[in-house]
């Protein structure tokens, strides 16, 4: 009988905790993307573009001579991926919301090696901003992830 208990209690504890860490896939609506000299890296910011000012702004150094898409602020933002133009592995992204609303890219490659370009490939993945607060990214300087606030 007290096996019995400890089992039972393990398999609450198991659903308690999967329910804990439950997340939501956010479908991506619309890939953009664009490229900048490795030199000229440093003056775009990664993570997310939430406004139409910044948008233009991006979208004027990745790909000057294309028309920006539309984007409807109000509805949706932008993720931000980049990749070494030379990479030749292939990428697979998914977007997913946990239940504080803050979203994760993740992106999946294969791993062929290469050696890098002078050149970096920025994508950003349009995803809508219901019920989103903020947006997991990785920060270099700490080490570590990080929540940014999405603007509202």
């Amino acid at each position: 009988m007290g096996t019995y208990k400890f089992l039972t209690a393990c398999g609450f504890v198991i659903i308690a905790g999967a329910l804990a860490w439950a997340e939501e896939k956010l479908p991506i609506l619309d890939t953009y993307q664009g490229k900048v000299a490795n030199v000229k890296k440093s003056e775009l910011k990664t993570g997310f573009v939430a406004t139409e000012a910044a948008w233009k702004e991006v979208w004027a150094k990745v790909n000057p001579k294309e028309k920006r898409p539309e984007v409807d602020f109000t509805k949706h933002f932008l993720l931000v991926g980049t990749q070494d133009a030379a990479d030749p592995n292939r990428r697979s992204a998914s977007v997913v919301k946990d239940d504080k609303g803050v979203v994760t890219v993740r992106e999946i490659s294969t791993l062929i090696g290469f050696k890098p370009s002078d050149q970096t490939i920025y994508r950003f993945y349009k995803v809508s901003r219901e019920g989103v607060t903020g947006v997991r990214r990785f920060d270099p300087v700490q080490k570590k992830p990080v929540v940014d606030p999405l603007p509202k």
